[in-house]
């Protein structure tokens, strides 16, 4: 709820899962942050010029899952249920999908991204249809989230 201003130098525009985010260099720290444009109030274009940053936005967000990038892209396997896998083969979680085995009750996918919170939100909505092989790291994660989750309901 704190409103913060913002001098930043604009890059590129970017969409994840229908919202529009603003790449930028934030002058506060000197470092390249996304803005979501929803979150945006009070904008003020200045006639400041300033040098093109030199900033490959596909490069930089080639394993993204959205618009997070905090992390060192990894190699994510996961383990769907037969039915939420044939969805997911045909309608990839990311470009780098590949499918690694099926057979009548499970399919088996990999993909290399950054375990960013973008997937580990993403991977809890399949609840039980899916399950984190590897990274430990990220099945640890997701096992905290479930078991916050079920707090919630005791």
């Amino acid at each position: 709820n704190e409103i913060k201003q913002r001098e930043v130098k604009p890059i590129a525009i970017k969409e994840s899962q229908q919202r529009w985010y603003l790449v930028a260099w934030d002058k506060k720290d000197e470092k390249i942050k996304t803005f979501g444009l929803d979150r945006i109030s009070n904008l003020t274009i200045t006639d400041t010029k300033f040098k093109p940053i030199s900033y490959n936005v596909e490069k930089e967000f080639k394993h993204a899952f959205g618009v997070e990038t905090y992390e060192i892209p990894v190699k994510i396997v996961l383990e769907f249920s037969w039915q939420q896998g044939n969805y997911v083969k045909s309608f990839p979680l990311h470009e780098s999908q590949r499918v690694l085995e099926g057979d009548e009750d499970t399919v088996l996918i990999e993909i290399y991204i950054h375990p960013t919170n973008d997937i580990k939100m993403e991977l809890l909505k399949y609840g039980s249809n899916v399950k984190v092989v590897s990274p430990i790291s990220l099945q640890n994660e997701i096992k905290n989230r479930i078991s916050e989750m079920t707090k919630l309901y005791q």
